[in-house]
């Protein structure tokens, strides 16, 4: 799961901080790089739930 809310609080969605990434720190990029290479079928989902954002398209 990639979340891309205005606060940073993965603590409130369990197992999130286990098995989520960041895309704001930059030490998780590679492995969130090497996870979706790897992905050979299935679905991708993004979803923008709402205002406020950190870093609107």
């Amino acid at each position: 799961m990639i979340s891309l809310g205005a606060v940073l609080t993965p603590e409130k969605i369990p197992g999130l901080t286990d098995n989520g990434f960041n895309l704001y720190d930059h030490e998780q990029l590679s492995e969130i790089h090497n996870k979706l290479e790897k992905i050979d079928s299935g679905k991708i989902a993004i979803s923008i739930m709402g205002m406020p954002y950190k870093c609107p398209p």
